[in-house]
């Protein structure tokens, strides 16, 4: 079993997940919530802040071992983007202090992993994440949902690595046994 926590970063909305993991994919969520930010004519730093203080709080309570974060991407607004990256990482420096093991994902892969399509929509996204979790409401946030997404794509990304890890380990290993 592992606790990973999953991260979608945002300035004014955060959204996070805690889930329990057991492979073959038995996928239990712990909590998850909203980071809203609240300070006055957009001050980033102060929202940075508030987002800190949080996330630190929600990392001592569960203490995840892998976080999956959402990478920043350029949509309209390359200022946003600027912003949304110094919030993503802010996000792997609390993880990699609280000795998570961090994982960033593009969102066309998360996309694809979850729905099986790398353009998928906020609906589809949801409907997707519905039916492999079902004790959540179904009116929760689009900002958890996509939480969730991220955690559970990070999970699959790294068992899926340190499976790799270990088929090399065992091939390098029979090779200088003159096996291979």
């Amino acid at each position: 079993m592992m606790v990973v926590i999953g991260i979608d970063p945002g300035l004014r909305e955060l959204g996070w997940a805690v889930l329990s993991i057991k492979k073959p994919k038995k996928i239990k969520v712990l909590s998850f919530g909203v980071i809203k930010t609240e300070s006055e004519n957009g001050n980033t730093p102060e929202r940075m802040w508030e987002i800190g203080k949080e996330l630190e709080r929600i990392f001592r309570k569960f203490s995840p071992s892998l976080c999956g974060i959402e990478s920043a991407f350029v949509w309209k607004d390359p200022s946003a983007a600027l912003k949304l990256g110094l919030v993503s990482g802010m996000c792997i420096e609390i993880a990699r202090r609280k000795k998570a093991k961090t994982v960033v994902l593009s969102p066309l892969y998360i996309k694809s992993r979850i729905s099986g399509n790398h353009i998928a929509d906020k609906e589809e996204m949801r409907k997707s994440v519905l039916r492999k979790i079902k004790k959540i409401p179904k009116d929760v946030s689009h900002h958890v949902i996509d939480a969730i997404s991220i955690g559970i794509s990070a999970f699959e990304k790294f068992e899926r690595e340190k499976d790799e890890k270990a088929q090399r380990k065992m091939k390098k290993q029979k090779y200088e046994n003159g096996k291979l």
